[in-house]
């Protein structure tokens, strides 16, 4: 049963949008192409990072240009979410996903074009990673806030954990492939961005919403998102814990190869093992969530947050390979998990009239979490990076008990469909 702030906060006309169902069940072709479309999208966007990276040092340029183009990469969707929410509402989510990938495939052919014939420099490639930062921040809060428009409650667990089980994999695939590729073809590389994101164009064609949203009239301002969050309880809570989370995990990320190459003495190469089985157990975490259909949301959340503060207290307690390894497939399993089931909730939580720019603003506050964890494990490990990790599994355990109190709070405490 939805709590009274819930049910007032549903019925208030925060928009003068109006839902109307235009069909009764999800059509499993529309939500293939949706999932397509994502992991294409994301090939690219989980690549740029390092492949800039190795493009900067071929070019000789400074280790600040290295960190510049890292920056452009992700600094557009914190910065940008509001006002990407804004696009989104007046639009709609797939047409703003569109518009993105158009303005992104033609940045791609450009770029290809001015390094086949050998222009490629320094001020192209920060002006085409900040471009393509721009272009991911719409198209990702623009995709997930088509899910709900596209499958009714019954299916939104399933469909939003394969799409994240996909956009993860990608994330793992993408810059393994593409940075092997970059270094034999630089040309080769970004062609073969440009036909990714128009593979991610064709796909949403064939997507089109079970949920007609009207939208005339409709103005958002820019702080409607940040408004309706505070009045909401349950999704203010979810923000708590998610960005608490972000942190957390920012933390371990800073300090954990140092804990494992300095203070335990394992080979470099047994570490990048650590960090593979992470990311693999985190498309195998995405994939496990997508089924648990039967399952309460709120249960969920707590189960994700307890397994994933457990595999940072066996991080920070770590003696050896072994109890890393252990460690880091146990965090990996639980992020994957969480990141589906707590997006999940959110997706069911914030109703449509204005659904782009809560989400948008949600995401936005979120990942700046991860940064902010950056540093303070860094902080924290100046004195032993040990003390970064454990710092992270307290930042965790916090995480989890704000969710753990959220689990009185979520109005539809049923399984997550």
């Amino acid at each position: 049963m939805r709590s009274r702030a819930s049910s007032d906060r549903d019925e208030r006309p925060a928009r003068s949008a109006v839902t109307t169902p235009v069909a009764s069940a999800p059509r499993a072709p529309a939500v293939r192409r949706l999932v397509t479309a994502a992991a294409a999208a994301r090939l690219v966007d989980g690549a740029k990072a390092s492949t800039f990276a190795v493009l900067a040092l071929g070019l000789d340029a400074p280790g600040v240009t290295v960190a510049v183009l890292a920056m452009c990469a992700t600094v557009p969707v914190v910065l940008l979410g509001p006002h990407v929410g804004m696009l989104i509402d007046r639009r709609s989510p797939r047409r703003a996903s569109v518009g993105a990938l158009v303005v992104q495939a033609g940045i791609l052919g450009v770029t290809t074009l001015v390094v086949l014939v050998g222009g490629a420099g320094v001020p192209l490639l920060v002006g085409c990673a900040l471009a393509l930062g721009v272009c991911q921040a719409v198209t990702d809060n623009a995709l997930n806030a088509l899910v709900p428009e596209l499958v009714g409650p019954d299916r939104l667990t399933a469909v939003n954990g394969s799409m994240t089980t996909g956009q993860t994999a990608a994330r793992v695939a993408g810059p393994a492939a593409f940075g092997v590729l970059v270094v034999w073809s630089p040309v080769l590389t970004f062609a073969c961005w440009t036909a990714l994101t128009v593979v991610a164009l064709v796909a949403l064609r064939g997507v089109t919403p079970a949920v007609a949203v009207d939208r005339t009239g409709t103005r958002p301002g820019v702080l409607d998102g940040l408004r309706w969050i505070a009045t909401s309880p349950q999704v203010l809570a979810l923000l708590v814990g998610v960005t608490l989370a972000n942190v957390a995990l920012g933390a371990m990320a800073s300090v954990l190869p140092l804990f494992a190459v300095r203070d335990l003495g394992i080979p470099a190469a047994t570490y990048g093992t650590a960090a593979s089985v992470m990311a693999v157990t985190g498309v195998l975490g995405s994939l496990v969530a997508s089924r648990l259909t039967r399952v309460p949301r709120a249960a969920a959340l707590g189960v994700a947050r307890a397994v994933q503060t457990a595999g940072l207290v066996v991080l920070a307690s770590s003696g050896g390979p072994v109890p890393l390894l252990v460690g880091a497939a146990v965090v990996g399993l639980a992020s994957g998990a969480w990141n589906v089931v707590s997006s999940t909730v959110l997706m069911a939580e914030v109703p449509a009239p204005g659904r782009g720019q809560v989400m948008s603003t949600y995401r936005s506050v979120a990942f700046a979490g991860s940064p902010v964890g950056n540093a303070l494990g860094g902080a924290a490990g100046a004195v032993g990076a040990r003390g970064g990790l454990v710092a992270s599994a307290v930042l965790s355990l916090a995480a989890t008990v704000v969710v753990l109190r959220l689990r009185t709070r979520i109005g539809a405490d049923g399984p997550p469909h």
